[in-house]
């Protein structure tokens, strides 16, 4: 995948986050005006209306009961034009950076995940999504993201895989049928 086109995607995936970034945990049952969303048990498929239908993504956000703070966010998206997920983590703000964070799905174990920056809404990893940990997450049951706080102690962000391969099948095909972005005149 190339940066343009990494950036792009990822550019329309923050700003579908953004939309999201104070939503609450029932956002199914308040989609925004500016995305579509549809439930697939404990995900959501988002799919922008404006300016024009573009890439969906399929998202988890896990909010603190008390504080009702967002304490992780999970998204997936696919790249019709290069046959590729790509995956964005928001952590929360505080983790221990030089060691990166651990994703455990299943069997699979994916350790020292850069986190590529942190932004006033969180800590964030992205790039593109490892074939085991996709092929792990289509499973049931339940996966975690491991990150250390800034007194070295481990934090287990434990979120659902119920429903995130249908809620990836239907984000698939709504993404292969919505129209690419136009490039921009000269």
């Amino acid at each position: 995948m190339g940066l343009n086109s990494f950036l792009t995607l990822f550019l329309r995936a923050a700003m579908l986050c953004g939309v999201f970034a104070i939503a609450p945990a029932n956002a199914a049952e308040t989609p925004s005006p500016a995305a579509t969303t549809t439930s697939f048990q404990d995900w959501l498929v988002r799919c922008p209306r404006t300016p024009q239908p573009g890439p969906c993504d399929v998202v988890q956000l896990l909010v603190e009961p008390k504080s009702k703070q967002r304490v992780l966010s999970i998204s997936t998206a696919y790249d019709a034009a290069k046959a590729q997920f790509v995956v964005r983590i928001v952590l929360p703000l505080g983790v221990w950076l030089p060691n990166g964070a651990t994703i455990v799905a299943g069997t699979t174990k994916i350790e020292k995940v850069v986190i590529r920056r942190c932004e006033p809404f969180g800590c964030v990893v992205e790039g593109l999504l490892d074939a085991n940990l996709r092929g792990a997450m289509r499973q049931e049951g339940e996966a975690k993201v491991v990150v250390f706080d800034q007194a070295m102690k481990p934090l287990d962000l434990k979120f659902s895989l119920k429903g995130y391969a249908e809620a990836e099948d239907e984000m698939v095909a709504l993404t292969k049928k919505a129209k690419p972005p136009e490039a921009p005149k000269p």
